[in-house]
C-alpha cells in the first residue's frame, strides 16, 4: 500500500478518536450526542472541547468521503442541484405546514393542498430534501420534522437568508466568469456579476436601496447570519474591551438595523452608539429597534463621505470592507481619518484569509467561498493579513494595527487600529 493510501486509515482513526471525545464530553455535560432528529444541544455548542471535536469529525469525514468517491466527484459535484429543494420549500413556506410542537406528519397530498403545488412535485421536492437530511419520511408517504426542518420552520430570518442566497447570491455566482470577461481587472462595484443578473448599472447595495423588499430581505438575512455561531455578535461583545472606552460613543458605520450596536450597549451601559447607514436603511432601523434610554440613535450617512461624528471612541466596521474592492475600501477608511483623535480607534471585524493549509479544510473552504461570493456580488474581497496591512498603508501611513484577535469559534477577526500621532 502506498503512503498516500494509508490516509484513509488515518482519517478513520481520527474520526473515531474525536467521536470518543464527543461522547466523553456529552456524558460529562449530561447531554445527548448530536442527532439528525434532535440537533446539537446548547451545552455541546458552547463547550470548546466539543466544538473542536465536532469540527474535526466534520473535516475528516468530508475528506474521507471525497477520497473514496474518487476524483471525478470532486469536479462534478452539483451543489446547485442540492439546493433546489430548500429553495422551493422556502418559497412556498412548506416547512410551516407541518406542526413543530409535536411529532405529527403530513402526507404529500396534504402538503400539496396547503402550498398550492401539485402532489407529484411536492413528493419529489420533499424526498430530495429528506435525502439532504432536511425533514424525514416516516413511515412511507408521511413527512415529519427533524432538527434541520424544525429550525427552518421556526426562523423567519433564516428563511429570508435562504431567499437572499438563492435569489441574489447564487445567480451572481453563475455569471461571475462572464463578468470577469466583460470587465477584466475592474474594481468598480457596478462591474460585477450582480449587474448582469439584475440588469442594472447601479452597484448592488444602491440597487437594493431602490427595492425596499429586497433591501429588507438582505437586512433580515444578515440579522440571522449574525446569530449563527461563527458570526455571532457576541464574539464582538466578548472579545473587545469596551469598558476602556468608558462613556464614549460607538459609531457603527454601515451598521444596518443596529444589531451590533445594540448588543454592545446592552453589555456596556455607560456607552452610547450612533448607527450610520443609507437613509432608507437607517429609517427602517429607527423603526425596528427600541431606543435604549436615548443611548442609541440612527443617522443617515454615506460612508464614502467624510465622517461627521468627530472624536468618537470607536468607529466600528463590521462585515463592511469585504463588500468593497481595495479602491473603495480605501475611500471608506480615508473618510474616517479626519474624525480620529489619539483616543479613537477603528475596529474592523471581518474575515482574515488564512495561509493555505493553516486551518481546517471546512474553514478554509468557507472563507475562500465567501471571497468569490464578494467578487461576484460587488467586486469585493476577503483579505489576508498582508492585504489588510497594505490597505492601511494606502489609506494613511500613520494607521497601525495595534491588536488582532481571532475569537474562539468565530469566523471573523477583530483588528484594532489607531492613528499614530506625531
Amino acid at each position: 500500500m502506498s503512503h498516500a493510501g494509508y490516509r484513509i486509515l488515518e482519517l478513520t482513526e481520527k474520526i473515531q478518536e474525536n467521536v470518543a471525545i464527543l461522547k466523553e464530553r456529552s456524558s460529562l455535560l449530561q447531554t445527548d450526542l448530536p442527532s439528525l432528529d434532535d440537533g446539537i444541544s446548547e451545552a455541546l455548542q458552547l463547550d470548546p472541547i466539543s466544538s473542536k471535536a465536532r469540527q474535526a469529525i466534520a473535516d475528516h469525514t468530508a475528506e474521507l468521503q471525497m477520497t473514496v468517491r474518487g476524483p471525478e466527484s470532486l469536479i462534478m459535484a452539483p451543489p446547485h442541484n442540492e439546493t433546489v429543494s430548500i429553495h422551493i420549500i422556502t418559497q412556498y413556506n412548506i416547512a410551516s405546514k407541518i406542526p413543530t410542537d409535536k411529532d405529527e406528519g403530513k402526507t404529500f397530498a396534504e402538503l400539496a393542498e396547503a402550498c398550492g403545488l401539485g402532489e407529484d412535485i411536492v413528493k419529489r421536492v420533499m424526498r430530495h430534501a429528506c435525502a439532504r437530511f432536511i425533514f424525514r419520511e416516516e413511515p412511507k408517504g408521511i413527512i415529519r420534522h427533524n432538527a434541520a426542518s424544525r429550525t427552518l420552520a421556526q426562523s423567519p430570518l433564516l428563511q429570508q437568508w435562504i431567499g437572499m442566497v438563492m435569489n441574489e447570491l447564487w445567480p451572481c455566482a453563475t455569471r461571475l466568469s462572464e463578468a470577469l470577461q466583460k470587465w477584466p481587472g475592474s474594481e468598480e462595484p457596478n462591474n460585477a456579476a450582480s449587474n448582469l443578473v439584475m440588469s442594472t448599472e447601479l452597484p448592488v447595495f444602491q440597487f437594493w436601496s431602490t427595492h425596499p423588499d429586497r433591501a429588507k430581505r438582505f437586512a433580515d438575512g444578515m440579522s440571522w447570519f449574525a446569530k449563527t455561531p461563527a458570526f455571532n455578535i457576541q464574539h464582538l461583545v466578548d472579545n473587545h474591551d469596551f469598558e476602556k472606552h468608558g462613556d464614549g460613543t460607538l459609531v457603527d458605520v454601515g451598521g444596518s438595523h443596529g444589531i451590533a450596536a445594540l448588543a454592545v450597549l446592552q453589555s456596556h451601559p455607560k456607552m452610547k452608539a450612533i448607527v450610520q447607514d443609507l437613509p432608507e436603511v437607517a429609517g427602517q432601523g429607527q423603526k425596528s429597534l427600541l431606543q435604549i434610554e436615548g443611548r442609541l440613535t440612527f443617522m443617515a450617512h454615506d460612508f464614502f463621505t467624510e465622517q461627521p461624528v468627530r472624536g468618537a471612541a470607536v468607529y466600528l466596521l463590521r462585515n463592511i470592507l469585504h463588500d468593497w474592492s481595495d479602491k473603495y475600501a480605501t475611500k471608506i477608511l480615508k473618510a474616517l481619518v479626519p474624525a480620529l483623535t489619539k483616543e479613537s480607534i477603528i475596529l474592523i471585524m471581518d474575515q482574515i484569509l488564512p495561509e493555505p493549509g493553516a486551518v481546517s479544510h471546512s474553514q478554509e473552504l468557507s472563507v475562500r467561498s465567501f471571497d468569490l461570493a464578494m467578487l461576484a456580488l460587488s467586486n469585493g474581497k476577503e483579505r489576508d493579513k498582508e492585504d489588510w496591512e497594505n490597505l492601511l498603508m494606502k489609506v494613511d501611513k500613520r494607521l497601525v494595527i495595534v491588536k488582532t484577535t481571532k475569537p474562539l469559534g468565530s469566523a471573523m477577526s477583530l483588528l484594532e487600529i489607531r492613528l499614530r500621532m506625531a
